[in-house]
């Protein structure tokens, strides 16, 4: 981002990774994102499966 920021005349541009105050009062930080997926009240396994995919059939016009 810099880069493309000095390419376009532009002052350099700094990142902050602080803390985001969400909506609900809960405080995001970039740092620990699992901590906050931890806090939420609502939870649900995730459960991932193949599913089998036949081929196409060629329908002709």
């Amino acid at each position: 981002m810099r880069i493309a920021a000095r390419e376009l005349g532009l002052a350099e541009l700094s990142y902050s990774r602080g803390p985001i105050h969400l909506f609900d009062g809960v405080t995001f930080t970039a740092d620990d994102p699992i901590a906050y997926l931890n806090s939420l009240a609502i939870k649900h396994d995730i459960y991932m499966a193949e599913v089998p995919l036949s081929t196409p059939i060629a329908r002709s016009a």
